[in-house]
């Protein structure tokens, strides 16, 4: 199977980095990617790749760009739901093993290639591939935990107890960086972006966090003690 070149490195490099793959040797990840027919799909900046009411029937796998999930209800108002920019990530991957259609929208929101392997040759596996539905129960654990996560965020009461909890939860030690725009932060978050904006900024007037280089700084026992 021959495999694309991406800024240097190999999609074989990428995939040992996916959850998915955990655990399986190079030549194994070769062999089952033969065996599943696993294609590589490009995607324009603003290109559709699934909407709500579709049924899954595909696995996708970042290689590169990005792709953000998004909730629209009928009166057009988005809510981001994530953004995938690692390589290696999965997703789409719980519609697999339920019988209920897209809740979600996904588009790419810069030029993206992904690995799409079909719902057969990830939910029905021969013997030689027990490793992949090892690693997928691993993947749908870790996405149970990240809805928790968010869950813990979007219930607080208060814009400001909102943004406490995103920063205690994705931090990584003193600080996050941030994976979205304010805007895109403001949807994730269900709140307007103006208001975040202005407890931002009291946030920082008051010493509590501090912001550069794409970075929110802080002490995390002072923001334990505010909630």
């Amino acid at each position: 199977m021959n495999y694309i070149d991406y800024g240097g490195g190999y999609m074989i490099d990428i995939l040992k980095k996916s959850l998915l793959f955990k655990g399986m040797k190079s030549e194994e990840i070769e062999d089952y990617l033969s065996f599943a027919k696993a294609r590589v799909k490009k995607y324009k900046r603003g290109e559709s790749v699934f909407i709500a009411g579709d049924y899954a029937k595909e696995l996708y796998i970042l290689l590169s760009g990005e792709v953000t999930v998004e909730n629209i209800t009928q009166s057009g108002k988005k809510t981001i739901v994530n953004v995938f920019d690692k390589p290696g990530t999965v997703f789409a991957e719980v519609y697999l093993f339920i019988d209920e259609p897209l809740h979600h929208y996904a588009s790419a929101t810069k030029d993206t290639s992904l690995l799409i392997i079909k719902k057969d040759f990830i939910v029905n596996q021969e013997d030689n591939y027990k490793m992949i539905i090892n690693n997928i129960i691993s993947i749908l654990a870790n996405k149970a935990y990240y809805l928790n996560k968010k869950l813990m965020i979007c219930t607080a009461k208060s814009i400001r107890n909102k943004i406490i909890n995103y920063l205690l939860i994705n931090d990584e030690g003193d600080f996050i960086k941030m994976p979205f725009t304010k805007t895109a932060l403001a949807e994730f978050l269900s709140v307007p972006r103006p208001s975040l904006s202005r407890e931002l900024s009291q946030m920082k007037a008051e010493g509590l966090i501090e912001e550069r280089d794409n970075k929110i700084y802080f002490i995390r026992t002072k923001l334990e003690d505010l909630l």
